[in-house]
């Protein structure tokens, strides 16, 4: 059963989307969980009879809970050492060439992580006395 910890009960950027699982689309994805069709998860969320499954389904917040509780499940099962092993044994084989080189290449961003700022340099002044 999906545990109903609000992750972001107010979102102050606009651009963030809030993941309160007490919201209508909340309570459609925890009566999804509970193994109930798609119309009784609407009719549990309160959602009028206009309103499709698809709809919320395809909605951000309904994506971002969906996101939430999947790395939630993930992190329950598999610490992240225990993901970083695996990866590091992909990296070491020498069986699939294109599995290893996307695991190096995912392990250099999580170790390098890129700028977001482009077009901006860091200098630094250094002075000698």
């Amino acid at each position: 059963m999906p545990s109903r910890k609000n992750y972001n009960t107010h979102a102050k950027d606009p651009r963030q989307v809030c993941t309160d699982l007490t919201t209508r689309t909340g309570r459609y994805f925890l009566a999804r969980q509970h193994t109930k069709t798609r119309k009784e998860a609407l009719g549990i969320a309160g959602y009028g009879l206009d309103t499709t499954p698809k709809q919320i389904e395809s909605s951000k917040t309904y994506k971002a809970i969906e996101q939430m509780y999947y790395k939630d499940e993930l992190l329950k099962k598999m610490t992240l050492s225990d993901i970083a092993d695996e990866q590091v044994k992909v990296i070491k084989q020498d069986k699939e060439l294109g599995a290893k080189n996307k695991a190096i290449e995912m392990a250099l961003k999580k170790l390098e992580p890129e700028d977001n700022h482009t077009g901006e340099t860091n200098n630094v002044l250094i002075v000698l006395k």
